[in-house]
């Protein structure tokens, strides 16, 4: 039986429940295979290598496993953007072997559910960008998934789905995307567990999302909810989300158990609508977002929302080489939350940008510590355990300190500020600190405002038999100040 173009068929079994029709049967397959083989068996000849690597025999359905091609699983007549690719592409995930690759090509795949990713399976499309969002004008998509069915996603990962990945496709709630989110129940990604079915290794990586309530959902249901040793709840780490873009969510990200440590997020974009949250975390371990951009320019907008829900929930989160503008908050961190004062919160910023409104707010147990950072915003301490380090921060016209509740100088921990002189209220400006102790320089000893034992003014004018320095040894207004000694 010669092969021609008409009968070159791969494998194509018949998802569960679904109708035979349309599909290729194992007798359509049978006589390609024989003609393939030379025989029956469904065994293909060894490869001709000089050495002795690889040359073992492997069967046709080890070799068609390895990468698995979503278009040989779709029904006769399937038409993009038209036909339901549920059950093709759920078929072709499941015979998908551990380190295998189910390559989704070019098209608009409609679906009506979920597509559950097993441990160890690659899924990866041909490209996560409409034409009218960079790609060729010939192209008129790449790979496009959308989620037709409220409150399902377009994929996902339950517990124990290690080293699961998911790279180069668009997903979306509706064929034709918008600038609203759908607030609908539909995500880009759910991963869904509980104690003690871990995740480990999952990474996400040129991807775009469009209008979801959620891009990506990382959720324990019983976070913080259940007895021993149920409240280690869900441990979900690493996490790996790179060059992503989150169109217009309601929601960017969002995680909700303590155990989420290591998630990584870089060279990634978030652009995000009216009421919408780029980050939103309920609880969460160490996270890290590097080089990332958020926008917005919608009022109530927030880029990182910390909430810290239930007992001892959050960890520690930096930011590095992040921009964020226009958002009403770039960072807030709610009052309601549960924190400790002697574990509290650390939130890192370096070479990091605020500007156009996005001012930062920090409430509860938080040590917010910022290097050579540039703030065009206000940023405003709103508790009493909210602690400050600043060093080398650049604050331009307008942007300052605010601190709300409690005494400010129980706030600065280690400050050292840069170029801009209005970044701490009235007479701390231009000032350094060192576990709340001040020093500043000037030519005399203060006679005005409020000042705490062991803060230290040097002489900016020093000249022989003159002080070297001022030390305060009684607090009070301006309190009691003694000469270190003189030159």
């Amino acid at each position: 039986m010669a092969v021609t173009p008409s009968n070159k068929v791969n494998r194509n079994p018949v998802p569960p429940g679904a109708s035979t029709t349309g599909y290729v049967q194992a007798s359509d397959i049978n006589p390609i295979v024989d003609a393939l083989t030379g025989a029956t068996g469904g065994t293909l000849p060894p490869l001709a290598l000089t050495s002795t690597v690889g040359t073992a025999a492997r069967t046709l359905a080890d070799r068609f496993s390895d990468v698995v091609n979503a278009k040989d699983f779709l029904p006769v007549g399937w038409v993009s953007g038209v036909t339901d690719s549920t059950l093709a592409l759920q078929a072709a995930a499941l015979a998908v072997q551990y380190g295998g690759i189910l390559l989704i090509p070019a098209g608009k795949y409609r679906l009506t559910d979920e597509i559950t990713i097993r441990a160890g399976v690659t899924v990866m499309g041909e490209g996560s960008a409409d034409f009218t969002d960079g790609a060729p004008p010939s192209i008129t998509s790449p790979t496009y998934l959308y989620q037709e069915t409220a409150g399902k996603s377009v994929f996902f990962i339950g517990g124990g789905a290690h080293m699961a990945r998911i790279e180069n496709l668009s997903m979306a709630p509706a064929l034709v995307p918008s600038h609203t989110p759908a607030i609908d129940g539909k995500y880009g990604i759910r991963m869904e567990g509980s104690y003690p079915l871990f995740v480990w290794g999952v990474t996400f990586s040129r991807l775009t999302f469009y209008n979801f309530e959620r891009g990506i959902s990382i959720h324990d249901p019983h976070a913080g909810t259940l007895a021993p040793p149920y409240t280690y709840d869900w441990a979900v780490n690493p996490i790996g989300i790179d060059d992503c873009r989150f169109q217009y969510p309601a929601i960017g990200l969002y995680i909700n158990t303590n155990n989420a440590d290591a998630l990584h997020v870089s060279r990634s974009m978030f652009f995000v609508p009216q009421n919408g949250n780029a980050v939103y975390l309920r609880r969460f371990g160490f996270s890290r977002f590097d080089t990332v951009f958020g926008g917005s320019g919608s009022p109530n907008s927030v880029g990182v929302y910390i909430e810290a829900a239930g007992t001892n929930p959050v960890d520690k989160l930096a930011f590095v080489s992040c921009q964020w503008e226009s958002f009403t908050n770039s960072l807030l961190v709610a009052a309601g939350g549960t924190y400790y004062p002697t574990n509290p919160l650390v939130i890192e910023v370096d070479n990091g940008i605020a500007e156009l409104g996005s001012d930062v707010t920090l409430s509860n147990a938080v040590h917010f510590i910022s290097r050579n950072s540039r703030w065009s915003v206000a940023l405003y301490v709103n508790s009493a355990n909210v602690k400050v380090s600043s060093y080398d921060d650049h604050f331009d016209s307008g942007g300052r300190w605010y601190v709300l509740v409690g005494d400010e100088r129980d706030v600065w921990q280690n400050v050292r500020l840069g170029p801009a002189s209005a970044a701490l209220p009235g007479l701390f400006a231009s000032s350094e600190f060192d576990s709340g102790r001040m020093t500043q320089h000037a030519t005399a000893a203060p006679v005005g405002g409020k000042f705490y034992v062991g803060d230290r003014v040097i002489n900016s004018v020093p000249t022989v038999g003159q002080p070297k320095a001022w030390v305060c040894t009684v607090a009070g207004t301006p309190g009691t100040w003694v000469s270190e000694g003189n030159l």
